[in-house]
Order: structure tokens, then sequence, then C-alpha cells
């Protein structure tokens, strides 16, 4: 083979952009499909039990004596959640951790937002949450020391979708598409003097389902008949 079409060859391999992959894993009560391209800085998916875990890579922003605001955001896309058998889903908590620390006149923050909806009717059953700090760990602990800090945010039944008035679609979805968007931010101001530092990461991201049956078996029916009917006739003697 002429050298130069091998050269041509191997500089279409090195340059062209990965190749997607398909990951699908096994839970108890679902199973889990996404796009490992996908996750951006959430980088590894792993499905334990009803549970996701996300092990974020350099997910951080950070400023130094005022250099003014860094943003850091990603979002975790197209992560399809497809119930077993009759199992529903009761409601979808995401939950992470982090630390930052603050010294000076620095500042950060925590932004984000937990989406989901039905792949079969999307437009009518978006429903969002946004990610919210809990109060135990406010990001505002100004002394040079690393601090812990905890969010959450939740989708039930209940959560009302985008388009006003409409809710309940979560409990008879059989499929359900989540993403999880993050937002980290980072502040020094330049009108101030000495050391500064805004520094926040995050190091943990678990997405936790509540799975309802929503429809019994028909073995489920029969014990429960047969129950009630044993239930009355002991009753019935009693009375007697």
């Amino acid at each position: 083979m002429n050298k130069k079409l091998i050269y041509v060859m191997l500089g279409l391999l090195i340059s062209s952009p990965a190749l997607s992959a398909t990951v699908t894993k096994v839970g108890t009560n679902f199973d889990v499909v996404y796009d490992d391209t996908k996750l951006g800085l959430f980088r590894g998916l792993d499905l334990v039990g009803d549970n996701l875990f996300f092990t974020p890579n350099n997910f951080k922003a950070e400023s130094y004596n005022g250099t003014g605001l860094n943003v850091t955001s990603s979002t975790a896309n197209d992560i399809r959640l497809i119930a077993k058998g009759d199992f529903k889903f009761g409601s979808i908590g995401l939950q992470e951790f982090g630390d930052y620390f603050l010294l000076g006149g620095g500042q950060v923050s925590l932004g984000g937002q937990l989406r989901a909806f039905d792949p079969t009717k999307p437009f009518a059953t978006q429903s969002s949450a946004n990610i919210f700090v809990s109060s135990t760990t406010p990001l505002n602990l100004n002394d040079g020391i690393n601090h812990d800090w905890y969010g959450e945010a939740n989708i039930s039944n209940s959560t009302s979708t985008v388009i006003p008035g409409n809710a309940g679609w979560l409990s008879s979805a059989s499929t359900v598409v989540i993403s999880v968007e993050n937002i980290l931010t980072a502040f020094t101001p330049a009108n101030l003097s000495g050391p500064q530092g805004a520094f926040i990461e995050k190091k943990f991201a678990g997405v936790g389902m509540v799975i309802t049956s929503s429809v019994p078996e028909p073995e489920t029916w029969g014990s429960l008949l047969s129950g009630l009917l044993i239930l009355g006739f002991v009753i019935s003697r009693r009375k007697n």
C-alpha cells in the first residue's frame, strides 16, 4: 500500500472524535441505558440496586487573587431508566456532595437542575427540580479551610411540569429519561488587597429511585381473594 495513503488513514483515525458507546446496566427493579459520551464531567456511572452513582472527574471552579468569576458547568444527558415488569417510578431523588474553601473576599455557589420526562410523551411530562444546598452546609465559611457541602433535588408524582397544570405522569411511566445539570461558580473581586481564594468541587452525585408496583400480579390477586374468602368464613363461624 502507498505510504502516503497509510499516513492519511492514520491521520484520519487520530483526528476523528471518539465513537459513542451505548451502555446497559442491570439493576434490581429497573435497568439503565446511556451514552457514555453524554456524561460530561460526571464521568463514570454505576448502578447498584435502585441507585445510580456518578464519579465526577475534575468537576470544579476556582478563582484566586482578584481573577474574577470562574464558571464550570456540565450536564449528564439522556439517561434512560427502564422499569422491569409492572414496577413504576414513585420518586427520583438526587444527592450530591463536595467541598469548598474561601479566603479573603471570595465567594462560591452551586446551581443546577434535575430533569425527567416520559419519552413516549416528552412534551407533556417534562418535570424539573432545582438543586439546593442544604442549610446545614452553607457556602460562606470564609476561613481558608476545606468544608463539605451537600445538595439535593427531588421529583415526585406531584411535581408540576414545565407546561402548567400537568402532573402525575411519573407513576404511570415505564421508562423515564433523566438529566442532571450542575453549575459551579467561584469569584474573587479585583478591588481587594491581600490573598484571596475561592474554590468549589463536586466529588459525588447519586440518584436514588423509589419504585412502586402499581398493578398486582395475577397470583397476587388470587392470594388476596383466597384470603378474603377465608376471613369471611372465619367471621361467619364466630358469629354462629
